[in-house]
Formats: C-alpha cells, sequence, structure tokens
C-alpha cells in the first residue's frame, strides 16, 4: 500500500507499529484506543479506502498542510479543531522561519 514517503515503510498500513490501522482493519483490540472507531460498514469502506493510492495532487497538499503545522481541512474543521484546542492555526509559513537575521 502507498505512503506519502518516497517508499513504504510497511508493506500495509496495519503492520505500522504506530499505527491504528491494525485494530481499525483486522478488528483486534488496542491498548491505546478506548472504543472501534468503525462499525462493520465503515470498516469496510475505510479498508477499501486504504487500497487507493493517493494522488501526487494529494501528496502535496498533506505535506504542505504538515509542513506548516495546519490541520488538513476545510475552513469550519479548521476553527472547530482551533477553538476545541484554544490554538490559532497559520494558513502559512512565516516568511522568516529559518533565516539569519539581516544586519
Amino acid at each position: 500500500m502507498g505512503c506519502l514517503g518516497s517508499g513504504p515503510l510497511v508493506r500495509q498500513e496495519e503492520d505500522y507499529l504506530y499505527s491504528s490501522a491494525k485494530s481499525h482493519v483486522l478488528d483486534v483490540p488496542d491498548e491505546v484506543l478506548r472504543e472501534q472507531l468503525f462499525d462493520k460498514e465503515e470498516r469496510k469502506w475505510y479498508i477499501e479506502f486504504l487500497k487507493v493510492e493517493p494522488t501526487n495532487k494529494e501528496i502535496n497538499t498533506i505535506r504542505k498542510a504538515t509542513k506548516i503545522g495546519r490541520p488538513l481541512g476545510d475552513e469550519n474543521l479548521i476553527n472547530k479543531i482551533a477553538g476545541l484546542l484554544d490554538h490559532h492555526f497559520l494558513k502559512t509559513v512565516p516568511t522568516n522561519v529559518g533565516t539569519k537575521p539581516r544586519k
């Protein structure tokens, strides 16, 4: 299955040690999860979703959001998350990040 890097870390998402996919795909208990995320029909959809390779556009969109530390979603979702966390998310990377001060 796919991943967002130059090569897969594991062949199947459920094989990645730090992923909840094993619990969701194989319907096995996970000590971190309090309850199952999906019912039986949703689990079938999730398994099919994992089989689809992301497009380059999707990969780049995810990478951009990850780079600036912003949740990936529409403004309503981002505003809801920001309210719950009492945090303001930037829309872009600040231009002065990683640059040396001018003399």
